[in-house]
């Protein structure tokens, strides 16, 4: 029998202490600032995770389980804390994050009764037909995408404290120019394209990749052929199958 289902639910209930251990009694001045020039604060994140809590992961499940793929699953607001979460203290909006998955995990505890619910199909109104086992794979991922963008938020609110030592430190430099993540070819092109609008290069990066997204064809077919054109994919895919075939990769709980 697979672990699947009791390694995510490992990780989802591990969310809550790492967010509680950033944020709970941290000083304003460390959770005010964006993660990147018009992104999300600390407490912002904590807001969306808690909007998801209550209308993303279990609704979908539930939807999953009850309609299959008769029925899609309803758009999610993944702006909806902004309005509803506007006046409430940061410590609190924690401590109900906390609340909410406990409860949301004793549910999913009570939904999946049988490890093949798990590849029981839904619909999502955008990327098509989908298993549980990949809803629930998400939940885990997305937490751990938000997490690291309470980390990116906090250590911007240090940006100018550090002062020359900004030079090492990627999370300070990624924030201002995504371009350090990028090869030599195409961080001078994004550069030039920069400065040529007058225009943060994070802020182009972010549209192109916005753009890309939106035109992207989510069929299987043209994804493979997309991976199979980036230089070395492939060639990176076989040797990190061949390392964990050889016992060299990681276990999730030595990362």
């Amino acid at each position: 029998m697979s672990t699947f289902l009791t390694d995510t639910v490992d990780i989802l209930r591990r969310t809550p202490a790492v967010v509680s251990a950033l944020l709970a009694g941290v000083p304003n001045a460390w959770a005010e600032t964006p993660d990147v020039p018009d992104g999300w604060r600390p407490r912002d994140v904590v807001g969306h995770l808690i909007s998801a809590e209550i209308d993303d992961w279990i609704p979908r499940a539930e939807r999953i389980l009850a309609d299959g793929t008769s029925k899609p699953f309803e758009a999610f607001d993944r702006f909806a804390h902004v309005e509803l979460d506007s006046d409430v203290p940061l410590d609190r909006l924690v401590e109900r994050f906390a609340e909410l998955r406990a409860q949301m995990l004793a549910r999913l505890d009570e939904l999946v009764t049988d490890e093949s619910d798990l590849d029981r199909r839904g619909l999502h109104p955008t990327l098509g037909e989908v298993t549980l086992r990949e809803l629930l794979a998400t939940w885990a991922v997305h937490d751990l995408d938000h997490v690291s963008q309470i980390f990116a938020g906090m250590a911007a609110s240090q940006d100018a404290a550090v002062g020359p030592w900004k030079t090492y430190l990627g999370i300070l430099l990624r924030r201002d120019d995504p371009a350090a993540m990028l090869g030599e070819e195409h961080s001078a092109k994004l550069r030039r394209l920069a400065e040529r609008t007058h225009t943060n290069p994070g802020t182009i990066a972010r549209s192109l990749l916005s753009t890309a997204l939106d035109e992207a064809d989510p069929d299987p077919r043209n994804v493979t052929a997309l991976l199979d054109s980036i230089p070395g994919a492939l060639d990176r895919a076989e040797r990190g199958q061949k390392e964990a075939q050889d016992g060299q990769g990681m276990r999730l709980e030595d990362l």
